[in-house]
């Protein structure tokens, strides 16, 4: 049996990710988007509950968000046809914005779709309370792994911490529940996981 049926046996869901981003030609792009693709028809196959991260700089991003979207747009097309649910994975903080932009327009077409969050951006309560919630929008919160400048990331593990703890409460609240909001956590730390 697979790691993702044991963990399905266990009780667990899963998300699958094919590890990879910032290709550099159109090419690469359609390559990662055919293979991103194909984890969603592996997971149909299978019978495993499981869902699908990906990285936008892996379906072009870096190409420009032409070439992005419209590879996303293949992806969660092929996703919805399934009946499965693909969340796009945060990258660096230069990406965040842009990122978030992609995943507000492809919901308004896609409701499969989610997003990852990084309680280590110091930005991150804004986007979470101005946009997120708001929407209702399906969210992995993780605690965040680029290198980034103190000025836009916590430097000390104990301010991520907190902010992990508090983006936890606002998105797993009764107010962001009554929006629709599904969170997901993401994270190995086991003082987090007792807060959830």
């Amino acid at each position: 049996p697979s790691p993702v049926a044991e963990l399905n046996r266990e009780g667990l869901k899963a998300t699958l990710d094919l590890l990879g981003e910032d290709v550099t030609s159109p090419r690469e792009a359609e390559a990662s988007t055919r293979e991103v693709a194909s984890i969603l028809e592996g997971i149909r196959r299978t019978g495993v509950d499981s869902n699908l991260s990906l990285k936008l700089t892996q379906l072009g991003l870096r190409l420009g968000k032409e070439v992005c979207q419209r590879n996303l747009d293949t992806v969660l097309e092929r996703a919805s046809q399934l009946g499965n649910f693909v969340r796009i994975d945060m990258q660096g903080s230069d990406l965040t914005e842009i990122t978030l932009q992609i995943h507000e327009e492809a919901r308004r077409r896609f409701p499969n779709v989610g997003v990852v969050i990084q309680s280590y951006l110091r930005r991150t309560e804004k986007d979470v309370t101005d946009r997120l919630i708001p929407a209702g929008a399906p969210v992995r919160l993780c605690k965040g792994a680029y290198k980034e400048p103190p000025a836009l990331a916590f430097p000390d593990k104990s301010d991520v911490d907190d902010s992990y703890r508090h983006l936890a409460d606002l998105l797993l609240s009764p107010a962001a529940r009554a929006k629709g909001v599904k969170t997901a956590v993401a994270t190995h730390d086991e003082a987090m996981i007792r807060h959830v």
